[in-house]
């Protein structure tokens, strides 16, 4: 069911006279996804080949089974998509391969979920693919919880790039399909704050999916993606003694009896009756993941429809084995390079709560990239000089008209901050605050940026949305940025306010709903107060410049 209230143009106006052309709630208590709390919204625009603007409109959030907490929770990533440039969307489901089935899907439960936080959508315009990071926690895992550990459970072996796991009391009884009884077994996990004895290679592999002429990933009957390959990451011992165990593309367990898919392995749901497949994320699991972040990244080549299974992105991009505790992708969206010598480059963001060195005590980014369609990834530097930010933790990328990335971050100066990169993310040039553009005092709030598709004033331009006030998360404002000079060290920022209230996380993105000047409109998907997850669509020409 579509909970939409239609204003068009007329009905509902704020400051300045704001008109929008369509404002309902994008997530709420009772819609299909059965959960009472949302948070976190992604929102892209898909775009043709030659940067054009298409019809369809992708919006993720989170879906927080416990209320609005981060994790240690239980969490999972809803989508919604729009046919019509962003002026209805289809009804609100969970995103599946970001989903966990550990505990039930319903309201109020446990918190010994694993769990999926902060998604960010990005698109290679190239190609079509449709990228989402998001960040996992194994169960009991978090950074507001404070269970996470510093270190990576990423080593080498014989060459390549492994992850750690070690092992419940059960699977060192020799548990077997045959002899482990699912409805019976206690949670006998094994100390996940230790680095197990255990090793899996593959886990930032892509498996190969059959697929239809369209780029659908085609399924079996049990709901498992046809793969043209058998996917087995075998689990060793650390003499490197195969196990008998291998995960399979969804990081199940599965007893390997010489079958293509063995034999997965099911526990039974913390909270519930239900019998689910067992993953290594699960308290349950005779396998455990080293309790710390991680990162996970899945693709859609059919505009959304069906999705990948996810990889551990982590094992590629590496992440600092000293000092630094969690590595979490940036929510809200990713950038395509459209321009320049990194034209074709995909990027998002990271950022830590510590330099790789120790040297820089405080929330740090780097960029993210792929100059493959997905198949790699390469992690760059964190910035040196924070200079008066105080901090840069969730960032978001734009492009600048020498092709030069911009990052625009939450700090804890009161204000947004920005740096300029030159190598394509590589390294950053010093940071600083913009003294006018506030961003709610405090540890600050997370913003959204684009680059606006058409020049104003003959300027390439920015669209920028923040939180603008120095005491709290309120007052919702637009901002729009004329760049004056090749690498945006002169932006020329006016602003709008959108919402007087209390206004946290959004995230922004240019609709192909056209004025009578030609000009895309914007949509605004973001937090409101008591659970409110607002999206609205303006006319470009509302906003001042």
């Amino acid at each position: 069911m579509k909970r939409i209230l239609p204003v068009c143009l007329t009905a509902f106006f704020l400051m300045g006279n704001m008109p929008f052309l369509t404002e309902f709630e994008m997530a709420y208590s009772g819609d299909s996804t059965g959960s009472d709390s949302f948070r976190i919204p992604a929102l892209l625009t898909l775009r043709n080949p030659d940067g054009s603007l298409t019809k369809t409109v992708i919006a993720v959030q989170d879906v927080r089974f416990t209320g609005w907490i981060d994790s240690p929770a239980n969490i999972d990533a809803g989508i919604r998509i729009s046919h019509d440039g962003g002026m209805t969307f289809d009804e609100h489901r969970l995103l599946k391969p970001f989903t966990f089935e550990d505990l039930p899907h319903g309201r109020g439960l446990l918190n010994s979920s694993a769990s999926f936080i902060d998604c960010s959508l990005f698109q290679n315009w190239s190609t079509g693919r449709i990228f989402v990071t998001v960040n996992m926690f194994p169960w009991g895992g978090g950074i507001m919880g404070g269970n996470v550990n510093e270190g990576t459970p990423f080593t080498e072996k014989n060459g390549e790039q492994v992850m750690l796991l070690s092992a419940t009391d059960d699977f060192d009884r020799g548990a077997r399909p045959d002899t482990t009884d699912e409805w019976k077994k206690p949670a006998n996990a094994s100390d996940v704050n230790h680095l197990g004895s255990y090793y899996v290679a593959g886990v930032a592999e892509f498996p190969e999916y059959v697929t239809d002429g369209n780029g659908s990933i085609l399924y079996d009957e049990k709901g498992y993606a046809l793969l043209k390959k058998p996917c087995q990451r075998k689990i060793y011992n650390e003499e490197g003694v195969y196990t008998g165990y291998f995960l399979n593309e969804r990081f199940e367990v599965c007893f390997d009896d010489g079958t293509p898919r063995g034999v997965i392995l099911r526990v039974r749901q913390i909270g519930g009756s239900a019998s689910v497949p067992m993953n290594i994320a699960y308290k349950r699991s005779i396998f455990q993941m080293y309790r710390t972040s991680y990162n996970y990244l899945i693709y859609s080549d059919d505009g959304g429809k069906t999705w990948s299974d996810p990889v551990n992105l982590t094992g590629m991009t590496g992440r600092p084995s000293r000092y630094v505790t969690y590595q979490i992708a940036s929510p809200g969206t990713g950038l395509y390079v459209d321009r320049g010598p990194y034209k074709g480059r995909v990027m998002f963001t990271y950022y830590t709560n510590c330099s790789p060195n120790g040297k820089i005590k405080a929330e740090i980014p780097c960029a993210v990239w792929s100059d493959d369609n997905g198949k790699t990834w390469v992690r760059g530097e964190a910035p040196v000089d924070l200079g008066n930010t105080g901090k840069m933790s969730e960032s978001v990328l734009t492009v600048m008209p020498d092709g030069n990335i911009r990052i625009f971050s939450r700090t804890s100066s009161g204000c947004v901050g920005t740096a300029l990169s030159k190598d394509g993310g590589k390294s950053w040039l010093p940071a600083k605050k913009i003294d006018k553009i506030y961003n709610s005092g405090g540890s600050g709030c997370q913003i959204t940026a684009f680059n606006y598709p058409v020049k104003m004033k003959g300027h390439e331009t920015l669209v920028l949305a923040t939180p603008q006030s120095q005491a709290k998360r309120e007052n919702g404002t637009v901002w729009v940025g004329l760049i004056k000079d090749a690498s945006g060290e002169e932006i020329e920022w006016s602003a709008t306010r959108i919402h007087a209230g209390d206004y946290a996380y959004s995230s922004a993105a240019p609709v192909d709903i056209r004025s009578n000047a030609g000009l895309p409109a914007v949509a605004l998907y973001s937090e409101l107060k008591s659970n409110q997850m607002q999206y609205v669509v303006f006319p470009f020409e509302r906003l001042k410049y």
